[in-house]
């Protein structure tokens, strides 16, 4: 017993001597918020979600897609006068700024009133200046999320105010944000702390707006993050807390998303807690453009070339990810069609490499751009007739063309037999005649047959 004993404990010791090579997967962030979404905005990669399509009502950020609407439309010093519409939808017990009908508004004070101070107000002066109409321009703003593939999300109004029918996702929201960002005029807006607007014709005094996201200063919650650039915050009753904003840290920017979240404090911690798991956990590699060589697949309407999808890597593309493996052993495989039936909304390449261990793993996807090309039709040939189209042979037309060679085939054998056949009764039936002509002959003349014999 006292030797077992003892072989345990040396066995124990030398298990400790030498550990593992396992890595240890990084603790996924445990949030408050409903749901979540941390994007990678250089790569688009999702780093971590949380019902990240789930449909919920998104309060003020909504204003994130009315500002840039407002900043596209290119006329920051467009004047706008304020109407009853844009006053009288706005209940005196939300946020706003005191426009008053008949007001005089430039374009640009509306654009940081509704960042900053996130003024139901003035959102809607942004909309009657973009637009002419509040409706219209919702019109507008759900035609835009369209466009960026937000399919989850239906807005009713520019600032946000309760709806059942204005809803978004938190992954539509990272998406109109990453869109977002690549405008200079816009992400200067994100992150603004302070602005004074003028006095206009209705009122002598000037108005300041300051930032409602804490992330950006220094407050009692001790909730500012170093790292932030900008930062959208909202609240209704129905929709709880929300808030969309965005940090820097060596060189990448990370959008984090948080929908519902219970206490107005939750959505700044939940949003630091992903920040800090996004730069922490994840890290940026440069795919070389020699990995994939661009790549023309025919896409076919019946048995005809239509068009032609050529499909590249990304200038500058990179990987978000959080494997540890060495970079020089990337490797590339996609896996696509030798053929479409359609315009491809997306395609991927699938990237592995090989780890600390030697072993091949997968690391990620990258998306691939894709360019639609019409085909080159040549102009009518010399004689005006038309130019002939090149057209593509089935498996299954083959095969019908050689069905209906043996067909024929078998159709000259069986028309053979029946004529061989015929040819064959005739002439028997003829050497019978023959026969039965000599037997009556001989009958009728026996001296001959004498002869004969």
């Amino acid at each position: 017993m006292k030797r077992f004993i003892s072989f345990c404990c040396i066995l124990f010791l030398i298990v400790c001597m030498f550990p593992t090579n396992t890595q240890a997967e990084t603790a996924l962030p445990e949030l408050a918020a409903e749901t979540a979404v941390l994007m990678d905005m250089q790569t688009g990669a999702i780093l971590y979600e949380k019902n990240g399509n789930q449909k919920m009502y998104p309060a003020s950020i909504t204003k994130l897609l009315t500002v840039l609407l407002g900043i596209e439309s290119g006329q920051p010093t467009r004047e706008i006068t304020i109407t009853e519409e844009v006053v009288n939808t706005v209940p005196r017990d939300t946020t706003h700024i005191a426009l008053t009908c008949g007001e005089t508004v430039r374009m640009n004070d509306m654009l940081h009133a509704t960042m900053m101070a996130s003024a139901n107000d003035a959102a809607n002066a942004v909309a009657l200046g973009v637009s002419g109409s509040i409706s219209a321009f919702v019109t507008q703003m759900n035609r835009r999320m369209s466009e960026l593939g937000a399919l989850n999300t239906h807005f009713v109004n520019p600032n946000g105010l309760p709806n059942d029918n204005h809803y978004t996702t938190a992954y539509d929201m990272a998406l109109l944000t990453r869109e977002a960002l690549q405008n200079e005029t816009f992400r200067e807006l994100f992150g603004k702390i302070t602005y004074t607007m003028d006095k206009t014709n209705k009122n002598s005094s000037s108005r300041t707006f300051a930032t409602l996201c804490l992330l950006l200063k220094n407050n009692e919650d001790n909730v500012r993050y170093e790292s932030a650039i900008g930062g959208k915050t909202g609240w209704t009753v129905p929709a709880k807390y929300t808030m969309v904003s965005a940090a820097e840290r060596d060189g990448r920017t990370l959008i984090a998303v948080v929908l519902g979240c219970p206490k107005g404090l939750d959505r700044y911690t939940d949003s630091i807690t992903l920040f800090d798991y996004g730069f922490d956990t994840f890290r940026n590699i440069l795919i070389p453009q020699t990995l994939f060589a661009p790549q023309t697949i025919p896409i076919i309407s019946g048995n005809v070339i239509v068009k032609n999808a050529v499909v590249s890597l990304p200038e500058n593309a990179m990987l978000a990810t959080d494997k540890i493996f060495d970079p020089t052993t990337l490797t590339a495989s996609s896996l696509l069609p030798s053929y479409l039936n359609e315009e491809p909304k997306s395609l991927s390449l699938v990237l592995s490499a090989k780890n600390e261990k030697g072993e091949n793993i997968q690391v990620g996807t990258i998306p691939l751009n894709i360019e639609i090309k019409e085909l080159d039709v040549p102009a009518a040939n010399g004689n005006g007739s038309a130019p002939q189209t090149t057209q593509t042979v089935t498996v299954w037309e083959v095969l019908g063309l050689i069905l209906l060679i043996l067909l024929g085939i078998l159709a000259f054998m069986i028309l053979f037999f029946i004529t061989n056949n015929l040819f064959r009764r005739q002439r028997y039936r003829k050497r019978k005649e023959r026969q039965i002509q000599r037997q009556r002959q001989t009958q009728s003349n026996p001296q001959s047959n004498f002869i004969l014999k």
